[in-house]
């Protein structure tokens, strides 16, 4: 695939409190499980969702690596959407 997008809809985005949205994380993509590739990386989670656009690559695998939330250290994520096109 080319990918090139990814939406991730925090617990807010489901109607929890803001405070359970994990404030941290990275997302990476490879194509063989072995080598990543580091899209984003954020330290701040603003909003119920977390939408953004990156330079399209080739890759197979994604990867999202949560930090914990503010309130009570657990990692959440109501949603992950990836974008891109199939390679032919």
């Amino acid at each position: 695939y080319f990918l090139d997008r990814y939406i991730i809809s925090h617990p807010s985005a489901g109607g929890e409190d803001k405070s359970m949205n994990s404030h941290a994380f990275s997302m990476e993509t490879s194509t063989d499980m072995k080598e990543w590739h580091e899209v984003e990386k954020t330290t701040t989670v603003k909003g119920d969702f977390s939408d953004s656009d990156f330079e399209s690559h080739t890759a197979r695998y994604v990867r999202l690596t949560v930090k914990g939330c503010i309130k009570d250290g657990y990692a959440r994520i109501a949603d992950i959407e990836i974008y891109g096109k199939i390679i032919n």
